[in-house]
């Protein structure tokens, strides 16, 4: 659920663009009911905004401002690349009736081997994208 409060947001206002506050609003009912989904720019170019054609790098760059704002968590461990929806709780109904998450919450995936955080002052992520281990992560879940 996509709560009104949205409208008064000051994370929310402050990004920058319209794309990314469109892609903010088009994660929302993407993800599961703890507010995970799949964190690879490949799944959420051609899953999550197939009709936009935007790059990859476009998605990272969007994906680093929502972070930024603190909108979202951005994460991956060895297993997976995770965006986590931040205070997704609290916007949401019927959460009792909540299935198990196909993703590792931040808090836990800290702890496991290979976590990185990929939070805007990492400056890996605004590289030329071929020098990106996201990017090149991508590939290879890609053949």
């Amino acid at each position: 659920m996509i709560s009104k409060s949205i409208s008064t947001s000051r994370r929310f206002g402050e990004l920058r663009t319209d794309f990314q506050r469109l892609l903010y609003l088009m994660l929302i009912p993407h993800t599961d009911d703890f507010g995970r989904i799949d964190g690879t720019p490949y799944h959420i170019r051609h899953c999550i905004v197939p009709t936009l054609r935007r790059s990859e790098k476009q998605i990272i760059d969007a994906l680093i401002v929502l972070g930024e704002v603190g909108l979202i968590r951005w994460y991956r461990t060895d297993e997976q690349i995770t965006i986590q929806i931040t205070n997704f709780d609290e916007h949401q109904t019927g959460l009792h009736k909540r299935t198990e998450s196909a993703w590792l919450s931040y808090e836990d995936a800290e702890s496991m081997p290979g976590f990185e955080d990929l939070a805007p002052e990492s400056e890996k992520f605004r590289e030329i994208p071929g020098n990106s281990r996201l990017i090149e992560l991508n590939r290879t879940e890609q053949n």
